[in-house]
């Protein structure tokens, strides 16, 4: 069988069956997996997988293709600029560098782009490319060190990973640096859907570096309308650290197996509703195992129904229902996505949050109504105390937490927020400020009549 230090995988067909090591096969129904440049797919229907990632590739080609003909179309148009029409060909140039890259990672997988009928409606194979460009290629790295920063916060000095599995990986940069930061020799379970950032990462964990052209769609100059990166990894990689193509949503792994689970970016993106999810979570810890939240609460609309866009503070609520203690949690704005290259960038309220799976769960936690005075903004607020593990930033939910005094209302602070320069005086103050509060209130040290 497949048995990382106590790690068991599941047959994704059967659900019960273990397997067998060398072969990636079920011991029960007998089903064999393949493997992609050493990357087991743990699916139910790996081939069909593989036929999806061969008409995603082909329909990048295509996309590349046409993208390029109208670049070079739109290069002899009379009247350009010099330096727009270097632009124009230079990007054309760099799409077709950037093809032959991505075909190349994939050719070496053995996947080449499907001859079969495309379907647009198949999300990019390059939805992810700059997550690899940031994590792997800039120069600047604050953006994954400040994750790593942040995670780091909430776990403490003395904190061991142990088994860890890491859902919806992207890259695996943000688990290699915690594996290194923390010294952890054990398996560290990379899983994930999407074939470019783990083919990439796979590469780097081997020792390799390759070329990958980044095109910002807004270049900050004409003659940054093409980056050439060279793809590294920052540091070895931890021994333990193993991708693997599998769904997140439906982990093939035996329960309590884990010691800690992290979720970056993933459960505001992936699941049809995140709570959902947490039941599986705690399944596959063991008891008293860490749960690691990272990420903002930004919802797909076509995936997600209003019910289940749950805030910061419902997110929590929803993490002591299922029987977690909150250890520590931050939640604070970080930037997204901010190339050296490009004129954009976002900005993002992101929750890290650490939680342990308790050995005796108590029983279903009601979801409290908020407090009037959330809805009455005129009303005044009463004082309450912050628990000390929830860690405030130096920015507006830390100027909104001295301003309650016991006789203030939500409009006045909210006007105070505008006048000190915290929030804009756009029309969207008071509902930021009622966020902010709502995360506070259900991070108070409760009184014995709460």
């Amino acid at each position: 069988m497949i048995r990382d230090e106590a790690v068991i995988f599941l047959c994704p067909s059967c659900g019960e069956g273990r397997l067998e090591e060398s072969r990636f096969s079920c011991g029960g129904c007998g089903k064999q997996y393949p493997a992609v440049s050493g990357i087991p797919l743990l699916f139910r229907e790996p081939r069909e997988v593989l036929e999806a990632w061969a008409e995603r590739l082909a329909n990048f080609v295509r996309e590349s293709d046409e993208s390029t003909k109208q670049l070079l179309k739109d290069a002899v148009e009379p009247g350009l600029l010099d330096r727009s029409r270097r632009r124009l060909v230079d990007t054309a140039e760099g799409l077709e560098a950037r093809k032959e890259q991505v075909l190349s990672l994939f050719r070496r997988a053995g996947i080449e782009p499907s001859r079969a009928a495309h379907d647009s409606e198949l999300e990019s194979i390059l939805s992810y490319v700059a997550l690899v460009h940031r994590d792997f290629g800039w120069d600047e790295e604050d953006e994954a060190r400040a994750s790593l920063e942040a995670v780091l916060s909430v776990v403490g000095e003395q904190f061991r990973l142990g088994r860890t599995l890491v859902l919806g990986a992207g890259t695996g940069r943000l688990a290699w640096d915690l594996g290194n930061a923390l010294s952890s020799s054990d398996p560290i379970l990379l899983f994930d859907i999407n074939p470019l950032p783990f083919l990439i990462g796979e590469a780097l964990r081997r020792g390799e570096t390759l070329e990958l052209a980044e095109i910002p769609g807004h270049p900050r100059r004409s003659n940054q309308a093409v980056m050439k990166r060279t793809l590294r990894a920052a540091n070895p990689p931890p021994p333990g650290l193993r991708y693997i193509f599998a769904d997140a949503l439906s982990p093939p792994l035996e329960r309590g197996s884990f010691d800690t689970i992290v979720a970056p970016w993933f459960l505001d993106q992936v699941p049809s509703d995140l709570a959902t999810m947490l039941p599986k979570i705690r399944d596959l810890l063991r008891p008293g195992g860490s749960f690691l939240h990272f990420g903002p609460f930004v919802y797909h609309p076509k995936r997600t129904r209003p019910a289940h866009r749950y805030t910061a503070d419902e997110f929590v609520q929803l993490v002591l229902r299922e029987g977690f203690s909150v250890e520590k949690a931050t939640y604070e704005p970080m930037r997204y996505l901010g190339s050296p290259a490009s004129t954009q960038s976002r900005v993002e309220y992101v929750l890290t949050l650490h939680a342990k799976s308790v050995e005796t769960p108590s029983a279903p936690l009601a979801l409290e109504s908020d407090p009037r005075w959330l809805d009455e903004r005129e009303l005044p607020i009463p004082r309450f105390t912050v628990s000390p593990s929830f860690e405030l930033p130096h920015t507006a939910p830390r100027r909104v937490s001295e301003l309650v005094n016991g006789t203030r209302c939500l409009s006045e602070i909210a006007s105070v927020l505008v006048e000190e320069g915290h929030l804009a005086d756009d029309g969207t103050a008071l509902t930021a400020t009622r966020a902010c509060l709502k995360v506070l209130w259900k991070m108070r040290v409760r009184e014995p009549s709460d």
